[in-house]
């Protein structure tokens, strides 16, 4: 059965001189063999603290889903 995990919780906050400070609700969907990770967002390192938490690392990652194209959603995007 596949499972839904909301790893990462989102936030948008006014920043300095009209701006928004965000990032996105980053979840994992765990399909068996398969895990999804939904949107990196713009935090790195607590991308990669919430991962190792998990004991997930980035090769156990089959894909990467973007819901759209904002640069808090896709910010830490690397190979």
């Amino acid at each position: 059965m596949n499972k839904v995990y909301i790893k990462i919780e989102g936030y948008s906050r006014p920043g300095k001189n009209s701006t928004y400070i965000a990032s996105p609700t980053i979840c994992l969907i765990n399909a068996g063999a398969k895990k999804i990770l939904v949107d990196l967002g713009a935090n790195e390192k607590k991308l990669i603290s919430v991962l190792k938490k998990f004991k997930i690392s980035k090769s156990d990652i089959s894909f990467v889903y973007l819901s759209h194209y904002h640069p808090d959603h896709f910010l830490k995007l690397k190979k």
